[in-house]
This record gives C-alpha cells, structure tokens and sequence, in this order.
C-alpha cells in the first residue's frame, strides 16, 4: 500500500504531495483522536475512517498573498466567467507551497469558494513570464460547465490567438507547425512519429524590423486546446524562437525593457463558438502590450 500522503494526494490532488506530507506534520490528519504520520502506510487503517482538519488546511498561509509585480486588470465579467489580463512574471497557479503570489492568490480573496482547488477557478493557464487574457469561472457550478470547453482535445469550439516577439525574419507570410509534442522534464520536445492532429499552430507575420541590433518579427498564433508551452516548442522548431525565452531560444532579451520582465508572448484573443452558454458566442480581447505595436 503507499503512503498516507500519496493517497491523500491521489484522492485530493488540489493539493501537491509536499503539501500533504507538511500538513500531516502539522497534525492536520487525524485517526482515532492521534496525528498520522506521513510515511505511516494503510494496512490497519482506511482513508475514509481518517479526521481532516479541513477548515483549518484551507486556512492555511498557502493563499496569504505577498503581491509581486504589477495587477490584474478587470477587463470583463458576467454570470459565467471573468476575463483579466495577466501581468509578465506572475504565476497562473502556485507552482511551489511556498509561493506567495499568483493569479490564484489573488483572486481566492474574492472567490472564496475557489480556495479548495489548488488551480481556483482557472479555464486557461499561461506561463509565467506570458502575459495578457487569462479566464476565470464565478464559482465552482459554472467552473464544472466551462471546464470541458477547455479541456484540451474538446471539439467545442475554442479558439485561442496569440502575438509573438521572435528573434529572426520569417521567409513566409504565413504557415503552421504540427508537430506533436512529448514532454521531457521542463520542456516539450518533437515526437518523431505523429498525425500532428491535435497540436496544430497557424502563425502569420504582422511586421519585420530591427530591435536593438536584432533582427525581430512581430507574429499572430492561433491555436485551438494546445498543450503546455506548445507556442514556444513550434516556433524553435521553425527556427524563430521566441525573443527573451530562456528554455526554447537563446535567452536574447531583444529589446528586453521593452519585454517588462517577460518573453516576447501574449494572450491576445480567445474566442468561444456559439452553444449553450453563449448563444451566440464570445469573444473576448485584452490590450496588446507595447512591443506588439512597434513597426
């Protein structure tokens, strides 16, 4: 059998394996009136006999906010979701238990419902230094009916857009790249065989120029239900990475102060095919940020 915390965390995964074993250490899991101890494993005890704490776990300093950087900005709201604009630098999610500062953080103070979910109430995730449009349902019933439309490999109609900062000048005005992806610790990289089905990004060039001695375009990206860092992979394998990104490119900051801390990559539209929620569909746009209206 495994360890308490792995099942605690299997059955409750809002919450990462490190923080259960920490919130065992605390004695906020309790059988017959005793602290469990986090390496004990269930021979002689079953998880639903056990006591958790779990006013006092929700409580807990992992959504005590220490703001970093700058606001989120309120760009629309109605009886389903909110859209807001996401700085570059600011967590989509806590991605440690020590972190203090995230688009969840921030907004579990108003939506209390949401803190029982180590994600709130997120539709879409961006990377940390991504900014612009980031979704979030109103509460936890309209968080279970806008989910699958996010869900990734879901046919109900989502369509993400992007602007890109890349280092070089494309050769074509417009192409697409779908290659499928596997993961590897930090990064994704290209699966040698694959019908690309699921993973296809259509990119366009808005602008050509030069930035700080740099050779820069200025891109649009679309996807629809992409996967993690799915923008970043196609454009190394392209051969334009994108400017400032560290994992996928060289690192150049082209222009950097321009960047405000990030990587040349923002969340520009998303739109919602018409269905039940939004008869007649949604679209919803955040400001482009300065680097993006250069030419």
């Amino acid at each position: 059998m495994d360890r308490i915390d792995f099942q605690l965390h299997a059955l409750y995964p809002q919450y990462s394996k490190t923080q259960w074993a920490r919130f065992l250490s605390m004695g906020l899991v309790l059988w017959r009136g005793k602290p469990v101890s986090k390496g004990r494993r269930s021979e002689k005890l079953r998880i639903d006999t056990l006591d958790i704490q779990w006013s006092k776990i929700r409580s807990l300093g992992e959504w005590n906010i220490i703001p970093q950087g700058l606001p989120l900005q309120l760009i629309y709201k109605d009886e389903h979701l909110a859209a807001y604009t996401k700085p570059p630098g600011l967590p989509s999610h806590p991605l440690t238990t020590s972190e203090t500062d995230s688009v969840v953080h921030r907004l579990v103070k108003e939506y209390v419902e949401a803190q029982q979910n180590q994600e709130g109430f997120l539709l879409n995730r961006l990377d940390t230094l991504t900014s612009g449009l980031i979704l979030w349902a109103v509460n936890e019933s309209k968080y279970q009916d806008l989910t699958p439309l996010f869900r990734r490999g879901s046919s109900l109609g989502i369509k993400k857009y992007y602007v890109a900062l890349v280092l070089g000048h494309p050769p074509w005005e417009s192409t697409e790249c779908s290659v499928e992806l596997v993961s590897r610790g930090k990064r994704q990289d290209p699966l040698e065989e694959s019908d690309g089905s699921d993973t296809r990004t259509e990119f366009s060039v808005l602008h050509r120029l030069s930035l700080d001695g740099n050779e820069v375009s200025i891109l649009t990206c679309s996807l629809e239900h992409g996967r993690r860092h799915q923008i970043r992979a196609h454009l190394k394998i392209l051969g334009f990475p994108l400017a400032g990104d560290k994992v996928y490119g060289p690192g150049i900051l082209a222009g950097a102060k321009k960047l405000d801390g990030g990587h040349g990559l923002h969340s520009w539209k998303i739109e919602i095919a018409p269905g039940q929620l939004y008869p007649k569909g949604l679209l919803l746009q955040s400001e482009l940020p300065q680097w993006a209206l250069m030419d």
